[in-house]
């Protein structure tokens, strides 16, 4: 096989794998095996801002998350970073950015490179239209005498064009595989600022009935600060959110019925849907009986509901649409 051809091999395997793959490993996986066709020791998948100060996702391969979290803090690393994003779709190895003596000499060297082993250094960023931020793909080698090549360069700038339109069709699968499809569900992909990677047709629709002047770039609201909150409600519209490595796949419905319920209350309606008695209902929660009716009473005044033939009929129709 020619070089030509095992270059061509490794594209189609990008297109090929977001069928296999899982979409939080798929970025640490592909970098690995260009690492079979380019000699590199690390590499970083990311993506960024040029204004945000920060990663907004981050895949490391050969690095600990220290070297990810010194290169966002560190004000050293800025020049190497905005000289990338500035150059887009094309590769820039460091000696381009900074001679070598210079490099070497230099602050960024000193704190951030040398620490970790990095001696040379490439990398490229393409803006990503669909969320506004750049992708950034930076390969690492150990050893200061071996400098990236030309004829590495071609190939490199080759293979990450594939790779990020690849990474981009992974999360177009996700959605696919995903999304209910059912025009009351909406689904996105997106990072903890709210940056979005793709979202399907009715999350789209959902966003601008409710949000009209969305312009289809970041989400118009703050997600929880808490990850572990996976519930939450905006302007009507009801949210769930899951990890996806470390990104976030959240979920849009109209708010319904049960969804001005207290979390006690919705425990009690789940419990009596079941066919428990108040005594049966209270047990477990450490209440009395009568807080349980109490509650249930507060449950029929909020959904104009008489009967508990009512409550399991709307719970029923619940389940069935979320």
């Amino acid at each position: 096989m020619t070089h030509a051809d095992e270059v061509n091999a490794l594209v189609g395997h990008f297109y090929r794998s977001t069928l296999d793959i899982s979409l939080p490993e798929y970025r640490t996986a592909m970098l690995r095996e260009v690492q079979k066709l380019i000699s590199f020791d690390a590499g970083l998948w990311a993506t960024s801002s040029e204004y945000s100060g920060r990663f907004h996702s981050l895949s490391l391969l050969g690095l600990d998350d220290g070297f990810g979290q010194r290169l966002q803090h560190d004000r050293n690393a800025r020049p190497i970073l905005t000289a990338i994003h500035r150059q887009t779709s094309t590769v820039r190895p460091q000696a381009e950015i900074l001679p070598d003596a210079d490099f070497y000499a230099s602050p960024i060297f000193e704190r951030l490179c040398q620490p970790f082993g990095i001696r040379q250094l490439v990398g490229s960023a393409r803006r990503q239209p669909e969320s506004g931020l750049h992708a950034m793909v930076g390969l690492f080698r150990f050893d200061q005498r071996q400098p990236f090549t030309q004829d590495d360069r071609r190939i490199i700038s080759h293979l990450i064009f594939h790779l990020m339109n690849a990474g981009a069709m992974a999360t177009s699968i996700y959605l696919q595989k995903n999304s209910r499809n059912d025009g009351r569900h909406g689904s996105v992909v997106c990072d903890s600022l709210g940056f979005h990677y793709g979202f399907d047709r009715d999350f789209g629709r959902l966003m601008r009935e409710h949000f009209p002047a969305w312009d289809g770039g970041p989400l118009p609201f703050d997600l929880p600060e808490r990850r572990d909150q996976t519930s939450f409600a905006r302007e009507g519209l009801r949210f769930r959110q899951e990890p996806l490595g470390d990104l976030i796949h959240l979920s849009a419905w109209r708010n319904g019925p049960l969804d001005t319920l207290t979390a006690r209350e919705r425990e009690i309606v789940v419990s009596v849907c079941r066919g428990l008695s108040y005594k049966e209902v209270a047990r477990p929660l450490g209440i009395a009986p009568s807080t349980v009716s109490n509650h249930l009473y507060r449950v029929f005044e909020k959904l104009g509901i008489t009967s508990r033939t009512e409550l399991a009929k709307l719970v029923s129709e619940t389940v069935r649409l979320h």
